[in-house]
């Protein structure tokens, strides 16, 4: 069972390391810690309000970054961690449902978008989590 935790500020002491390494799944994740470290305190709440950490058995899996903007749902960083490449199918696919499921009711998403450009496996991931190739985007 995946669990979902809000983002807190304890967490960015204890997964910095594992954050900082954004660019290592998908080279076009965004920053989240740098971004954020730079924003104004009305930025910070707003980022952190669609950062979530998922957990598989009370270790960290990944890391989802997201934001809602103009009625579009964009994915900023998808991070995963080590666990998350031992997971298995059944678990993947509970992974983006479960992330949905703990959004904040206002970010009202029914479909967001992730772009991707990394290796074939790490989209072989996605799509098992349920996003859908489209275009060279993965939604």
């Amino acid at each position: 069972m995946i669990d979902v935790h809000l983002f807190s500020n304890k967490d960015f002491k204890v997964y910095e390391k594992t954050l900082s390494n954004y660019d290592e799944f998908n080279s076009l994740n965004e920053d989240f810690l740098g971004i954020y470290n730079r924003s104004s305190l009305f930025n910070k709440i707003q980022y952190k309000a669609g950062a979530r950490l998922l957990f598989h058995d009370n270790e960290p899996v990944v890391f989802i970054w997201c934001e809602t903007r103009n009625g579009l749902s964009k994915i900023r960083s998808i991070i995963p961690f080590e666990r998350f490449y031992n997971l298995i199918y059944r678990e993947l696919l509970e992974i983006t449902p479960s992330f949905t499921d703990a959004l904040p009711i206002y970010f009202d998403i029914s479909t967001f978008e992730y772009i991707m450009n990394g290796p074939d496996e790490n989209e072989k991931l996605l799509e098992i989590m349920g996003f859908h190739l489209n275009q060279g985007v993965l939604r």
